[in-house]
Order: C-alpha cells, then structure tokens, then sequence
C-alpha cells in the first residue's frame, strides 16, 4: 500500500471535516435507538471532539475520551512494519500529524507499548471510573467496553457496544 501525504487526497481539511461530520450525525442516530458508540479515529483537532461531546449531551450519552499513546521508537517500528487494514500513516504523516494535534487534556491515555493486557485493563479501569462518576450503571460488560476503549480514541458509552465509523 503507498502512504498518501499529510492533507492531501481522501484526507484534505474539506474532506476530514465532512468525515466528522458524518461521525456525529451517525453516533446521534446510534445513540437516539440507545445504542452504544465507539468510534475509532485519530481526533487530532479539538473541533471534531466538541461536535462528538455535543452530540453525547444531546442524546444523554456517557462520554470517555481515551487517547493511545505509544514511545517514539515503536511508534516508527510498528509504521515500518507492513500491516493490513486501511491506515494510510507513515513517517511522512506521524511528524506534521503530532505536530498540528491539538491540546487534549479531557482524554484518558492507554499506553499500548506495554502490551494487549496492559492496554485492555487500562480500558476496563477508564469504563469502569467513566460509568462511576457518571453515578449510571451500564448493562454492557466491562471487557466488552474495554476491548474496544483500548483501541478508540473517543467512545461513547451507552449500553450495548457497536463499532459505528473510523475516520
């Protein structure tokens, strides 16, 4: 697969922002039949995660915002490696992509350099504190929220887990 460059082609500003666009008008939709939402994406700008808030307020949904993190040396390892899927990142984009992400103080970080089993109990704590504080109980399990949190960068809990979009 060759890496398409930083904003250019299917990731221009115009079309990353009908991509989020889209997001949220299918989360609302999830969340207005009571389903969960977890949505799995890079939310490098601080707009496109108000929208998402929004539309969790609206629909009287749980929000945890959970941001990946990973070191310097496996993050170039892992974008050296060949690997299936449709991610189009490579060294060309990580540099100016971390460099324009915008301030993210409200999300949870899930290192995923300390393994799968690190990462999911680091889901399962961030579900179990979000449903906590919120003083809601949620139906679904929290392994079931938590192998997905473990991967998404924003999720919406609810209570049933249905994957909507990737962005």
């Amino acid at each position: 697969r060759t890496a398409v460059g930083w904003r250019t082609g299917p990731y221009t500003p115009e079309l990353t922002s009908r991509t989020y666009l889209t997001l949220a008008a299918r989360t609302a939709a999830l969340l207005a039949r009571g389903e969960s939402v977890v949505l799995d994406a890079s939310w490098s700008a601080g707009r496109h995660r108000d929208r998402i808030r929004e539309v969790a307020t609206e629909c009287h949904a749980l929000v945890a915002e959970v941001l990946c993190t990973v070191g310097e040396g496996l993050a170039g390892e892992r974008l050296r490696r060949p690997r299936g899927g449709s991610s189009d990142a490579d060294e060309t984009v990580r540099t100016p992509m971390r460099e324009s992400f915008d301030p993210w103080p409200e999300a949870r970080l899930v290192p995923t350099d300390r393994g799968v089993a690190s990462a999911l109990s680091r889901g399962r704590t961030i579900s179990r504190t979000t449903r906590a504080s919120s003083g809601v109980r949620v139906k679904s399990s929290s392994s079931s929220i938590a192998r997905h949190a473990a991967r998404a960068s924003l999720s919406i809990a609810n209570s049933r887990m249905r994957h909507a979009s990737s962005a």
